[in-house]
């Protein structure tokens, strides 16, 4: 998709037939499960089988739950907003006043092939199914390790997370690179333990750690982790010379790096530099004086159940003193430690943010699953029945998540996706969609629209430019360019401009607008060249903020005896 974007070939016929060719080539590995495996399933216990029936409902819960109408602001002006943009366009092109343009854009591109077929809601089924992969692959690793057991144990550990869980609803990134990363950490293991094939594991995880580097940048640090493990690991081999240790890890280093390669050459094509804008991404974050090292900081955000997709639970924190019983012999239990420690780590260092922490909760959910099984009858029985009733918690949790969101009438039908995009709701305050509604459904495919007072762009289904908050207003911006006062209007029509959307409650939620002289002049000078189309505004209940749109056409100045119509009352 990233090729066939930067060749400006985002058409369907051009896509989904490239699209059908890959998959059949895939399709050619593909195997049937062996009669060994086959056995193995069958012969689960009784309580195995309580497992898997949790398992099954968490995920079906899950796919329900991805029906919701998308309402996380950095889907609808990033993950989704830029994919559906491209189609516009016919492919990628230099965004440089669009939030997250200069990212990595590898789950955007899954995304921008579910939109065409069935919206927001297949895309919300793509981010699901990465969580759902990730849980697979922490019962084959766990199976692999410790038994058929220990693979559900560690399946359910990872899945029960409310975070996973209540991401899993959204057309996020989160679950990609924590998916991509959670396969370098379990390649990794298996190279140490599966010895015949050594350098096919090596590769896989440097090509795993690649994806999640083209992911987001927040998987970059990533790489480093790798690299620390492996090495560490190599050095514990005698038999190993210092120069094959080296191209080892130089041959995971650029696996890697050739797998993420596209995005920071299409920055340097597009903007001139490989990281844009480099001011805004988040490879470094200010610690704020270490304050993501407080203990009270840590449980807040790692441990308590209410703060939606940041919400860990409580399974990780108290299943921490489970190491002790973890069977060391296992070369990749040594391994995934070392994965759990340094991805425990990043995330303090990332700032605390508790969804940067899910790479490490596939180590630990494998780490405890091979401890459980190595305690007395009683202790382990104990155990399973406080997993079972983790995960059952962990469902009530997101549910009630789901119930915060207003979720159930929309998915069932009993209230429209227009009625409730008009309201407010968690990550979705100062709604815009009345606006975006109009503009599909009233202006033409030429339009270009100019977001002021937000920078949420998906559902316009037209060309547009918005700026992150960090960023400032774009139409700040522009009065800061100077020019006569008349002629702000024409530039904006110079540059393809032909409507402005107003967020008026995006606009107060901003700093003050300060202007000079000149600026406020150009400012009023502009208002004669906008003619309102459309304006909504909700009727809140009492104590809520009230909700504002509009939608003004650009047009050739007015005289100034007309009387303006203001872009956005603030």
């Amino acid at each position: 998709m990233a090729a066939l974007g930067l060749l400006r070939l985002w058409h369907p016929a051009v896509v989904f037939p490239a699209l059908a060719a890959w998959t059949l080539f895939l399709l050619r590995g593909w195997r049937r499960p062996a009669a060994g495996e086959r056995a193995a399933a069958s012969a689960w216990t009784a309580f195995d089988r309580v497992l898997a029936a949790l398992l099954a409902l968490l995920a079906g819960f899950n796919l329900f739950a991805a029906l919701m109408p998308e309402i996380s602001h950095d889907a609808l002006s990033t993950h989704l907003a830029l994919p559906q943009l491209f189609w516009s366009r016919g492919g990628m092109a230099p965004t440089p006043l669009h939030a997250g343009a200069g990212g990595p854009m590898l789950a955007e591109m899954l995304y921008g092939l579910a939109l065409p077929l069935g919206g927001e809601q297949l895309a919300h089924l793509v981010h699901w199914s990465f969580g759902a992969t990730a849980a697979g692959m922490a019962f084959c690793l766990g199976r692999r390790l410790g038994g058929p057991r220990a693979g559900l144990l560690s399946a359910l550990a990872f899945y029960s997370t409310p975070a996973v869980g209540i991401l899993s609803w959204t057309s996020s990134t989160e679950l990609g690179w924590a998916l991509f990363q959670s396969a370098a950490s379990a390649a990794v293991a298996l190279a140490f333990t599966d010895r015949s094939r050594r350098s096919a594991w090596l590769r896989a995880s440097g090509l795993f750690t690649g994806l999640a580097m083209a992911t987001g940048y927040l998987a970059w640090p990533f790489l480093g982790v790798v690299l620390v493990v492996i090495a560490w690991r190599l050095s514990l081999e005698e038999s190993l010379g210092g120069r094959d240790k080296a191209n080892i890890l130089g041959g995971v280093a650029l696996i890697a790096l050739a797998a993420a390669a596209v995005w920071p050459l299409r920055n340097a094509w597009f903007y001139g530099a490989p990281l844009f804008p480099l001011r805004s991404d988040r490879l470094v974050t200010d610690l704020a004086g270490w304050e993501g090292l407080r203990l009270s900081r840590l449980w807040t955000e790692l441990v308590l159940p209410g703060s939606g997709a940041d919400a860990l639970g409580f399974l990780f924190a108290l299943g921490a003193p489970l190491l002790a019983f973890v069977p060391w012999r296992v070369p990749a239990a040594h391994i995934l430690l070392g994965f759990l420690g340094l991805g425990s780590s990043a995330w303090l260092a990332c700032g605390g943010q508790a969804r940067t922490f899910l790479p490490a909760l596939l180590p630990a959910a494998v780490l405890y699953a091979l401890a459980a099984e190595r305690l007395p009858a009683l202790v382990r029985r104990s155990l399973y029945v406080l997993l079972a009733a983790a995960a059952c918690g962990s469902l009530l949790t997101s549910a009630a998540w789901f119930g915060r969101l207003e979720g159930l009438r929309v998915v069932l039908g009993q209230e429209s996706v227009e009625s409730y995009l008009s309201r407010p709701h968690p990550s979705y305050e100062r709604p815009y969609h009345p606006a975006a509604l109009f503009v599909r459904r009233s202006l033409p495919k030429t339009a270009r629209i100019l977001i002021v007072g937000d920078d949420r762009g998906y559902g316009l289904e037209r060309d547009f430019a918005a700026s992150p908050p960090s960023a400032g207003d774009p139409l700040v911006r522009y009065l800061k360019l100077g020019g006569p006062a008349g002629d702000l209007g024409d530039r904006l029509r110079a540059e393809g401009f032909t409507h402005l959307l107003i967020n008026r409650a995006g606009l107060k939620a901003a700093a003050p607008l300060r202007l000079d002289p000149a600026e406020s002049r150009r400012y009023h000078a502009l208002q004669r060249s906008l003619k309102s189309v459309f304006e909504w505004e909700d009727d809140p209940l009492p104590g809520e903020a009230q909700s504002w749109c509009a939608v003004a056409a650009i047009e050739p100045p007015r005289p100034t005896s007309a009387r303006p119509t203001p872009p956005a009352r603030r």
